[in-house]
């Protein structure tokens, strides 16, 4: 994984995965890929069509957009780059990392405005559960360019108490009790999701919060009583009274529950951030395991929160500035 202000490059880290010209997006999201699938025990030549790639990205690389379009407006339509154009497609860093790893599986890209980290996971457990892959690659990245600058000002993202970030994250899925069967070391187990959307846009709504909750909960088979602790990615901050904090307090009136947001530490990613909270509520109930990183240390981030939880379950809930909920209740690895 990678965070705000990361020095990674991806040529360091491997140059046989590398290639001239690449964008920050595509670096950081191959990096981290790759590290997942290390962490996993998992070679792509053995099973390069057993992988399905799910990848989240809601505005894909917009330094390549800028150089492409800066030519095109500052010398006209001739100059227009063939090398940049490419990568103006948001399926392109996934294409890349497909390419680069030899990932022959079921594939998607999407973008939803946010949250696009958390969906991914999502799409990866519903595509296990239905027997259409055995393992799901799972991840989602964001990129910091002067042109993503001006569109965090046009959201009105640059006026939140987070530092905008970039980065990229991936986790590997695969059916639990055949994970058993294979030996593989499980760190925790996704119970059940839930989704919602608010009309709300640029703000909290506790409605929306209820909803997403509720639904996670009853597709998960866990009582809200059961739920130690939450993990909640919002540009607002569960620190600022909101409609979301007030939701969330009436929904766990009954526990002591500690209900944190990490982005003070990772930075606000609008795509990424669904999926780093998810990997620190996994460090934290499956706290003997320090899951490696090339900049962002989720270990640290994951013992910060758990001091003092039972571990029993966790929630992870991301909001997204254009009204996207998600949700999901995460259980320790048998």
């Amino acid at each position: 994984m990678t965070a705000a202000e990361s020095s990674f490059s991806l040529k360091e880290y491997n140059k046989e995965l590398y290639e001239r010209r690449m964008n920050p997006l595509s670096q950081y999201s191959i990096g981290a890929a790759h590290l997942a699938l290390q962490d996993a025990d998992l070679s792509t030549s053995e099973n390069s069509c057993e992988i399905g790639l799910f990848y989240g990205t809601s505005r894909g690389s917009l330094e390549s957009a800028q150089k492409y379009l800066s030519a095109i407006f500052e010398k006209g339509p001739e100059h227009a780059s063939g090398v940049y154009f490419p990568d103006m497609v948001l399926n392109s860093t996934a294409g890349k990392i497909a390419k680069k790893l030899g990932l022959r599986g079921y594939g998607t890209s999407m973008s939803t405005g946010g949250n696009d980290g958390l969906n991914s996971a999502l799409y990866g457990y519903e595509t296990i559960r239905a027997g259409v892959q055995k393992y799901s690659l799972i991840g989602a990245g964001d990129e910091r360019s002067l042109f993503s600058t001006q569109v965090d000002t046009a959201l009105g993202l640059d006026n939140i108490p987070y530092e905008i970030g970039e980065g990229s994250a991936f986790l590997v899925l695969m059916d639990l009790e055949q994970a058993k069967l294979e030996g593989k070391e499980v760190y925790a187990e996704l119970k059940g999701f839930g989704t919602a959307f608010s009309g709300t846009k640029g703000g909290s709504d506790g409605s929306a919060v209820t909803r997403v909750i509720e639904m996670a909960l009853a597709r998960s088979g866990v009582e809200a009583s059961s739920i130690d602790f939450v993990l909640f990615n919002s540009f607002i901050g569960m620190d600022e009274p909101s409609a979301e904090r007030e939701a969330l307090d009436e929904l766990f009136s009954d526990n002591e529950l500690s209900v944190v947001c990490l982005n003070d530490r990772f930075g606000y990613c609008e795509s990424t951030g669904s999926l780093f909270h998810l990997s620190a509520a996994v460090d934290i109930l499956h706290a003997n395991k320090q899951i490696s990183d090339t900049g962002l240390d989720v270990a640290a981030a994951a013992a910060f929160v758990s001091k003092g939880m039972k571990g029993n379950y966790g929630l992870v809930v991301s909001s997204s500035i254009n009204g996207n909920y998600t949700a999901v209740v995460v259980a320790p690895g048998e």
